[in-house]
């Protein structure tokens, strides 16, 4: 029977992974979890091995004679460099022999780039073993760019003077620098990447999520397909399966007729009124609060409860998992319900789905659903362009006013949701099949 090993390091990987274990009967399943993943699954069917942690801090070396120190000693520290590569050489050792104790047939990840757990990727590599990568969410390029545009802000961006860059690109490794405002820029600083490349770490391209060495991505449609591709992931990388949260939207959709019928006629689900489905993004006022209209975290959620309950017919609030204490405040709410579950179970149970910069968006365009973007920290991420029938408002007193405009004229939801419908067929594969079709390729490669 084939192995798989599934890795998951937080609530948002795991929650691509669970749907798609039933399928997978032919598999014996073992799982890298992280702590904070509630993983609730019978002991008896998976293995849970700890996921690798941290060793203390690397003792001191002293200074020997190394072909790095000839080359820019003024701006390379190899102290520094040591310490990486000691702590890199020690999760790669982790990962290897958890590996060759268990002799898996592959690896599913789901990312493959710096989010992504690299050593694990790099041991599978070392040992001939296939890495699929089953993403949880859409990010790239400029997600990255976002984050050194941050870094600036906060005075620490890592720039490379002329003596370091040119050694990255004379030790081959000139792909992880990049323009940036005037100044020649990376994720991180030259030690670093000088150690990751020492001890083999092969990222084509660090400045997408899924520019490593994985050998196979499934991708959730044929829009991320054109993104991947756009990002410069080799076509053949890529296998069009969908995805476990296309059959998670899928599933309502077809199981409950006014649901049913509102995705097929595109028109509201019960015509006595408007459904709203609210899901806050994470607190990032510590970040970008100077950038958002509200004097706080918690005055964003008032004021949506405030605004979006007005004239509806049911008004739901999704918290963030990371921030699920912030909502009690006002959970007494008359105007909303709080829900603390899963929120593409909710997504097809409502016609206008509202949230900030949250890839959920694909699967509420492809629910037929009338998806915002309220950029509340202006983020301003141009992947949601791709997204057909999307509405992206930076002022929410324009956010509000159009979630009114529906909600009193039908007629107006009709002719956005119909106008859009052929093009949102791109996002999802609407046919219940995604996770028998990603069982298969697994099996293929197995």
């Amino acid at each position: 029977m084939p192995k798989l090993l599934f890795f998951a390091n937080t609530t948002s990987q795991w929650s691509v992974i669970l749907p798609l274990l039933p399928k997978l009967e032919k598999f014996q399943i073992e799982l890298l979890v992280g702590s904070s993943v509630a993983s609730k699954v019978s002991a008896e069917r998976y293995v849970q091995h700890p996921t690798f942690t941290e060793g203390p801090e690397a003792p001191k070396l002293s200074f020997y004679h190394h072909r790095y120190l000839t080359t820019i000693f003024r701006d390379f520290n190899y102290q520094r460099y040591t310490y990486f590569r000691s702590a890199f050489r020690e999760k790669l050792n982790y990962y290897l022999n958890l590996l060759q104790e268990s002799q898996f047939s592959a690896v599913v990840v789901g990312e493959d780039g710096v989010g992504g757990e690299i050593w694990l990727i790099r041991a599978a590599k070392k040992l001939g073993i296939p890495v699929v990568i089953l993403p949880y969410e859409a990010s790239g390029k400029e997600d990255h760019v976002n984050n050194l545009r941050l870094k600036k802000k906060e005075s620490n961006l890592v720039t490379f003077n002329d003596r370091q860059e040119s050694f990255l690109r004379s030790i081959g490794v000139g792909n992880w620098i990049t323009e940036f405002e005037g100044e020649m820029a990376g994720m991180f600083l030259v030690e670093y990447i000088t150690a990751l490349n020492d001890m083999g770490c092969d990222l084509s391209n660090p400045w997408t999520t899924h520019g490593g060495e994985a050998d196979l991505l499934l991708s959730e449609s044929i829009g991320m397909t054109s993104f991947y591709k756009d990002e410069g992931l080799a076509p053949e990388k890529i296998r069009e399966t969908g995805s476990p949260y296309d059959d998670a939207i899928h599933a309502p959709l077809m199981s409950d007729e006014d649901c049913r019928r509102s995705y097929e006629e595109c028109t509201k689900i019960n015509k006595t009124g408007t459904s709203v489905l609210v899901s806050l993004p994470p607190d990032y006022d510590s970040e970008r609060g100077h950038l958002s209209q509200f004097s706080s975290y918690f005055a964003m959620r008032d004021t949506m409860i405030e605004e979006l309950g007005r004239g509806v017919s049911k008004l739901t609030i999704m918290v963030h998992p990371a921030y699920h204490d912030q909502a009690r405040a006002s959970e007494d709410s008359k105007m909303a319900s709080f829900s603390k579950g899963w929120v593409l179970d909710q997504i097809p149970l409502h016609d206008v789905y509202v949230t900030c910069g949250s890839s959920t968006l694909r699967w509420a365009v492809a629910a037929r659903k009338v998806a915002i973007d309220l950029d509340v920290y202006k983020l301003r991420l141009k992947f949601f362009d791709r997204l057909p029938g999307l509405k992206k408002f930076e002022e929410s007193t324009d956010c509000f006013n159009f979630v009114k405009t529906l909600t009193n004229e039908d007629s107006r939801f009709h002719e956005h949701i119909i106008s859009n419908a052929d093009a949102t067929k791109d996002w999802a594969f609407m046919d219940g099949g995604c996770r028998d079709r990603i069982a298969a390729v697994l099996g293929d490669i197995t």
